[in-house]
């Protein structure tokens, strides 16, 4: 008989071993990611004979409602491989799910990025949750050669590494916690957005997650060793995911950006099945992203909106109007 617990910290091996097999698995939802991440948590999970065969874990962000915090991405519910034909593996994710949501349901607030993996929604939207569609880009690597991979380029971007490999550009694998930071900030800033992150997180996240081999940072630096654009890959075999990224738009040069890029994809080549740009809706990177021909990889946001919520959301809303 199934049952609904909360796992304790001595069982977060359990869930990591289980985020692990499971098809929506991903590095977001394992125990040591989400304490790198510093941030609270709990993990909510369907017991079957002692075996996890369904489970979420529920982060909280830093205005402290149940949703992704930064650098969290794939977070929804994730299940076990279910024996059967595919109507019998629905009909027990949907009895799993519809457990798990009878705590979800209880919270004040849920808002959640769900892997490209999940598609049993109806228990959800039967509980009146919604839902918006993001859009990710990823390439499959193993099957392909780089020589593959890198003829589906668009013309024009592989126009820009030929003239970038061309320049006297330096690329390095080993680029420094606080560089990255400072990189990554000026991004943020140069578009009139405050950085989410203080430089003591940001050490830790990225101490914590090179120290186990997780996470590399990358650059591209002009023959002045100036550094004008960085990557930040979490690489796992599964997946390798362009987290984070930084361009100096002082000194960046043509075809810089797309040429560490390209070193990323080949590192992720070496260790990873699958490569993730992590998506982004803002046209102009959308469309950046594109260029390197990855597949569409649709994502749902899943949510519910609080009573409170909404009155805080009508509230902002009116005093936006009359300050304007």
């Amino acid at each position: 008989m199934s049952q609904l617990q909360y796992l304790k910290a001595a069982q977060y091996k359990l869930w990591d071993d289980f985020v692990e097999r499971s098809p929506q698995g991903a590095i977001y939802a394992k125990s040591w990611y989400l304490q790198a991440l510093q941030c609270p948590f709990q993990l909510l999970v369907v017991l079957e004979e002692e075996a996890i065969i369904a489970g979420i874990a529920l982060t909280k962000n830093g205005r402290g409602d149940y949703a992704n915090p930064y650098l969290g991405k794939y977070l929804g519910v994730y299940y076990t491989h279910f024996d059967g034909n595919e109507y019998t593996q629905e009909t027990k994710r949907r009895k799993a799910t519809q457990l798990l949501l009878s705590a979800l349901t209880k919270l004040p607030s849920f808002d959640y990025f769900f892997h490209p993996n999940f598609t049993t929604y109806l228990p959800f939207y039967k509980q009146d949750f919604d839902n918006r569609l993001r859009y990710s880009y990823w390439i499959h690597l193993k099957p392909q050669s780089l020589a593959d991979i890198e003829a589906q380029f668009h013309s024009k971007l592989r126009s820009e590494i030929k003239f970038a490999q061309k320049q006297k550009y330096q690329l390095t694998t080993d680029i420094d916690i606080p560089s990255f930071y400072e990189i990554c900030e000026q991004t943020f800033l140069q578009k009139g957005i405050k950085f989410p992150f203080t430089i003591a997180f940001f050490e830790h996240y990225c101490q914590s997650l090179m120290d186990l081999g997780i996470l590399k940072l990358m650059g591209i630096q002009n023959e002045s060793g100036q550094l004008m654009a960085a990557i930040g890959l979490l690489v796992t075999p599964k997946v390798t995911t362009l987290i984070l990224s930084g361009i100096d738009k002082n000194h960046i040069q043509r075809g810089a950006n797309e040429l560490l890029i390209k070193k990323g994809l080949r590192l992720a080549k070496e260790q990873s099945d699958w490569f993730d740009f992590e998506g982004s809706m803002i046209p102009e990177i959308e469309s950046f992203y594109r260029k390197f021909g990855g597949a569409y990889k649709p994502y749902m946001t899943i949510f519910k909106v609080s009573a409170t919520q909404l009155l805080i959301g009508q509230l902002r809303k009116w005093v936006s109007r009359r300050r304007g």
